[in-house]
């Protein structure tokens, strides 16, 4: 996948993506969030400061860069939800 900056690629099952476009519609920032089987972006927000404010779940774990959220329970079909102010 593309989103106006490089490849983005495909981590398998469900990955989450974010992109971001200036006022004249030109690519500014994407990525891509991904470390388990499953994640899956459900509500997205941009505060006063341009920051992304981004909400999702993920049922194996997730990464943004840092140390990965892992899901805390032994069921592969359970899902843990995220929380992520991404700095633009």
């Amino acid at each position: 996948m593309t989103a106006g900056g490089g490849a983005l690629g495909f981590g398998g099952g469900t990955d989450t993506f974010v992109a971001q476009w200036d006022t004249t519609g030109t690519h500014a920032a994407s990525a891509r969030y991904v470390h388990g089987e499953q994640e899956s972006g459900q509500s997205i927000a941009v505060d006063g400061s341009d920051n992304t404010v981004l909400m999702g779940v993920f049922n194996s774990g997730i990464g943004f860069g840092g140390t990965p959220l892992e899901n805390q329970s032994d069921d592969t079909g359970d899902f843990d939800v995220f929380l992520a102010h991404l700095s633009s």
